[in-house]
């Protein structure tokens, strides 16, 4: 229906020629709604500074990626020669798409997977144990049938059969939970998390026939151990002991023990993750951005260039700058607004944009690792000593957010776009240029020299988070947004009450400025903050769910085996009792034998949990997967419960 039909963008005609599937084409920064042409004229092939396009290539068979990157150094080299003016020291890496697109993604999401594995495996051991306590129970049944004329495979092919069939149920059971789950968890993700086509995921055809076939075979090969020690014992044997309980109990209860340990080692793996993985999301949310986060709205307008000019980097567009001048002080005019503030970049939300940074009168030898590294010659001839943040910023923003003035002064209305080019920066970004002097006054200039002119340091101001939230901050630099304007105007409204409660008369007032400007990803900080947390959120829950769950099935492997254990050597108790034991002395021996398949257990544990701490490291913030006060607790915790397990069969048995 939508094709040959006419829209307008930009106050351009198009027409719909075509419609690509849901999530065709993502980006890291999110799946494009519709594509229009690109009409390149004389003017836009000549332009040097258009950084702002992506490009997309596919290898032809056979070649490399290492192969491609080296015809791409070779045509930098060449662009380099031809104009140096814009490309000295500027080349080209190759990434694969796959790691453009998900990056550090996939490393977080095979955690999860590995999480779930963990449980696979648990709930396996789990059958395993079941089945054995079956297949050991029915030996004597087994022993009867071969002696009727039963052949040990039709046996075999009875407990494989039994298997699979419970194995299918519990299959299709889960499937139905999973359908609920997935639509949970999908729903729960932010937009903010813009993980590529993650509103398609769903359990298909092709999901479901692979959790089946997977129940299936495990179900298959954590039976058949079971099923052959079952029907391979000889038939004289088992028709003799199938009196006697006890003599049977003692040869299994090795494998038993063997396979509780194994349940208690995973399920300590799982605790330990969790725990180190709900610390650090609560250290997270302790953390303090730099700012007073309440009250603060934030929402963009985008400026289109039919109207306001196009823009261009560096460029001094006095139609967009006065726009957004004219919105803020809309904006104050409304009751119950404290401060309005524009920016190019929002704390939290958008992360650095690193721009090589020259320090004027600073030698290539002068610049110490501390400083910034070893420096590389820019467009100006100065060494760039290192890269920096840049944010356009108007001069009510440091009072808006929240910035400490900690040096100088800050921007005012003095600094125009006919004056000289200021800048504020960071405390991080001083100390690592300017660590051992005032860099107020101090002169410096970027990338795109070409336009940028020497700009001096008129103020010092306090650190905010980047969008690498709980990270150390990133260097930044501050710019007056009417010397330099941004494509974007990102606004922040701090109110004295519920800001939320004005986003009508916000929009109301925008409107009086330009009636066709729609305000785009309105929010509140806070709501910015949680957002830019689902990461470790998500992990959290997921990590501390499926610890729960192996908690709860390695207490019960335990709990079966035990009472299984007891129940098969009830003439032995009863004799140790007759001979003078007191329930005391029986509590601990049950007891004493569980727990030492537990502390083997947990032994295995912590020698596999140290594997686990160096993946997940990389996901942790203000722990350490070595702490020993979690390390501690968790492992008394299992020992706790797995008592507790141990302690019901041995009452019993008492």
């Amino acid at each position: 229906r939508s094709l040959n039909r006419n829209i307008s963008i930009d106050n351009s005609l198009y027409t719909v020629i075509g419609v690509m599937p849901p999530g065709f084409f993502p980006t890291r920064l999110g799946t494009p709604q519709l594509w229009i042409p690109f009409p390149f004229t004389g003017e836009d092939k000549n332009n040097r500074i258009a950084w702002g396009w992506t490009v997309i290539g596919r290898l032809k068979s056979g070649v490399s990626i290492e192969l491609a990157q080296s015809e791409m150094d070779l045509i930098a080299t060449q662009m380099e020669q031809s104009y140096p003016t814009h490309y000295q020291n500027m080349g080209s890496v190759l990434v694969p798409a796959d790691a453009e697109l998900i990056g550090s993604l996939s490393r977080f999401l095979n955690l999860l997977l590995i999480a779930a594995a963990l449980v696979l495996l648990i709930a396996c051991v789990n059958i395993a144990n079941i089945l054995l306590v079956r297949a050991t129970e029915r030996e004597s049944e087994f022993a009867l049938r071969v002696a009727l004329g039963a052949s040990r495979i039709r046996i075999l092919r009875q407990l494989l059969t039994e298997s699979l069939l419970l194995a299918a149920l519990g299959a299709m059971l889960g499937l139905v939970l999973a359908l609920g789950c997935v639509r949970l968890v999908v729903s729960l993700l932010p937009e903010a998390a813009n993980i590529p086509r993650i509103r398609e995921v769903q359990v298909d055809s092709q999901a479901a026939a692979f959790a089946i076939a997977v129940s299936c075979l495990t179900a298959m090969l954590f039976s058949l151990f079971p099923a052959r020690r079952a029907t391979n014992r000889k038939l004289n044997e088992s028709l003799k002991e199938s009196g006697r309980s006890g003599a049977v109990s003692r040869r299994q209860r090795r494998l038993g023990s063997l396979l509780v340990t194994s349940e208690v080692a995973l399920s300590l793996l799982l605790l330990l993750g969790a725990a180190v993985l709900v610390q650090s999301f609560i250290n997270l949310l302790r953390t303090d951005p730099g700012f007073p986060t309440s009250r603060l709205l934030t929402f963009e307008v985008r400026a289109p260039e039919f109207r306001y000019g196009k823009f261009e980097t560096g460029g001094k567009n006095e139609s967009r700058a006065r726009l957004f001048a004219e919105i803020e002080q809309a904006l104050a005019a409304v009751p119950g607004i404290e401060s309005v503030a524009v920016a190019s970049k929002l704390p939290v939300k958008h992360g650095p944009d690193p721009w090589g940074i020259s320090i004027e009168g600073r030698a290539r030898a002068a610049v110490s690792s501390e400083a910034g590294g070893a420096a590389t010659i820019g467009t100006d001839g100065l060494p760039h000593h290192g890269s920096v943040a840049i944010n356009r910023i108007s001069p009510n923003y440091a009072r808006t957010l929240g910035l400490r003035l900690l040096r100088g002064r800050l921007f005012d209305d003095h600094d125009s776009a006919e004056r000289p080019m200021v800048a504020v920066i960071s405390e991080t970004t001083a100390r690592r240029y300017w660590p051992n002097e005032d860099p107020v006054g101090q002169r410096f200039t970027v990338d795109y020299t070409s336009w940028f002119p020497k700009m001096t340091i008129v103020g010092l101001v306090s650190d905010i988070q980047t969008n690498d939230y709980g990270k150390p901050p990133y260097p930044e630099i501050y710019w007056p947004m009417v010397q330099a304007p941004s494509a974007t105007g990102r606004f922040l409204v701090r109110s004295h009450g519920n800001v939320e409660a004005l986003t009508d008369a916000i929009r109301e007032a925008v409107k009086k400025v330009d009636a066709d400007l729609p305000l785009l990803e309105v929010s509140t900080m806070d709501g910015i903050i949680a957002d830019s947390l689902w990461r470790p959120r998500l992990a959290a829950w997921l990590f501390g769910f499926f610890a729960v769950l192996s908690l709860v099935l390695a207490v019960a492997g335990l709990y079966g085996v035990l009472s299984y254990s007891v129940s098969q050597r009830t003439h032995e108790l009863g004799l140790r009792m007759a001979l003078g034991a007191d329930q005391r002395r029986i509590l601990r021996l049950i007891i004493g034998e569980g727990m030492k398949v537990v502390g083997l257990g947990l032994a295995v544990g912590l020698l596999a949990s140290i594997a686990l701490g160096r993946f997940i490291e990389a996901q942790l913030h203000g722990v350490k997967t070595n702490d020993l006060l979690t390390i501690f607790g968790m492992v008394g915790l299992l020992a706790i419960v797995a008592m507790a397990a141990c302690y019901i069969p041995a009452r019993r048995a008492s």
